[in-house]
């Protein structure tokens, strides 16, 4: 295949599989490609996620439209789904070439049979705050996840090669880079953790702001909550609680109790008192009981989050919870996932209303919304949307900005 080629590349999931995007367009710009042509693409690559049932759904779906959209492009699949189910992907009439995730990196090498790439690639994004991947992974045996078997046990990236690759991003202009991974906490590379990750992140003069995805609870500890005071690390931490129940998290192996999670959320309070904790619930698990979901409901409550990612349980195939039987009936499903959502859009609601009046540090990001506004991300996870005429001259910059109005959605606001 000829080097000079349009290519097309999307994705469903996780910020790390956001991350990969970037890569893959990295690599192949440098191979001569353009990037993210839609018309007449001549290469389309789908990276594919397989965490729940609906991100089954999502991917196949995603795969069918690229098809019918790209009709006469060589399609290629890669991501979770490529790596767990195979032979089914390869079944879908249209789908080129199957890529698991060890060969991902790859595709650009193994489409163009060129292997002039370096080790070293220069790390392109049209993101405002740009993703770094420091891990692969997880160890961990939670029995209703599906990413150990899509992903493997956890692997660390090199110390090093991260530093660079902040500073680098920082030189470009950038002031806020994004850590991720499967499971960041579980960093470990000669010996280093993510807490001596951070100290050395934090010392590179031109970056303003680091912001951490999701952070299991279990990695909390008193090393990495003293990083965490400095003002440099963004006050919004995603911390998975999945249930408020000691019951089913011992059934789901989840390696704490839930007074565990509430002393985390709560010392974190402490050390940042403006800081949003976020976080994800399963509801349904197997044999969940009214008052196995009412203790994560009056946990969440009790711990005021209402930054929620919630997920009514699907069973996975290989996964420990697979036979556990003890179903939960659908409608009880969605029911009590229905309880979660509303008193997460009435807290969220009532957050907002405060917000009103408030200066926050933010940075204006690139993607114009509403076809007039862009949107300013607070250093504590709050969207506040700015007319674009004014903060244009502001891309990929923070700034000092006032929420002035909220509409019973969004917040609205000015520079200051």
């Amino acid at each position: 295949m000829n080097m000079k080629k349009n290519v097309y590349i999307t994705s469903v999931g996780c910020r790390l599989n956001q991350f990969e995007v970037d890569i893959l367009k990295s690599k192949f710009k440098q191979l001569g490609c353009e990037t993210n042509i839609e018309k007449d693409a001549d290469i389309c690559v789908i990276n594919t996620c397989t965490v729940t049932k609906n991100a089954d759904v999502k991917s196949k779906k995603l795969i069918k439209s690229i098809i019918k959209k790209f009709s006469k492009s060589f399609v290629v699949v890669t991501g979770c789904i490529a790596e767990t189910n195979p032979e089914f992907i390869k079944s879908i009439k249209g789908v080129d070439l199957v890529v698991d995730n060890k060969n991902k990196m790859r595709i650009p090498e193994l489409i163009l049979k060129n292997n002039s790439l370096k080790e070293d690639i220069i790390y392109t994004t049209d993101r405002s705050k740009p993703y770094i991947k420091i891990q692969d992974g997880c160890n961990l045996l939670c029995s209703y996840c599906k990413v150990r078997i899509a992903r493997g046990r956890s692997v660390s990236e090199n110390f090093e090669k991260i530093l660079k690759t902040a500073e680098f991003l920082s030189k470009q202009g950038y002031p806020e880079i994004v850590i991720t991974g499967i499971n960041i906490g579980d960093y470990n590379y000669d010996g280093k953790n993510l807490a001596n990750l951070l100290k050395s992140l934090i010392k590179i003069d031109n970056l303003e702001r680091i912001r951490l995805t999701s952070i299991e609870p279990n990695y909390i500890d008193d090393e990495l909550l003293e990083v965490l005071k400095s003002e440099k690390i963004c006050g919004y931490f995603h911390i998975p609680l999945q249930s408020g129940s000691d019951r089913i998290l011992k059934l789901m192996n989840r390696p704490y109790k839930a007074s565990d999670y509430e002393k985390i959320v709560n010392r974190i309070r402490e050390i940042r008192k403006d800081s949003i904790i976020g976080s994800d619930v399963i509801v349904g698990f197997p044999s969940e009981t009214e008052e196995d979901f009412l203790a994560t409901y009056n946990l969440l409550k009790r711990l005021n989050i209402f930054y929620l990612h919630i997920f009514r349980y699907s069973k996975r195939e290989g996964t420990l919870a697979y036979n556990l039987g003890n179903e939960i009936d659908e409608n009880i499903k969605i029911m009590r996932a229905k309880i979660l959502n509303e008193y997460k859009e009435k807290s969220k609601k009532e957050f907002f209303k405060n917000c009103v009046g408030k200066v926050f540090s933010a940075l204006i990001e690139n993607k114009l919304v509403k076809s007039n506004f862009l949107k300013a991300l607070t250093d504590n996870y709050i969207p506040v949307f700015i007319n674009k005429e004014e903060a244009k001259n502001f891309i990929k910059k923070i700034v000092k900005v006032e929420v002035t109005d909220f509409d019973g959605k969004d917040l609205y606001g000015k520079i200051v």
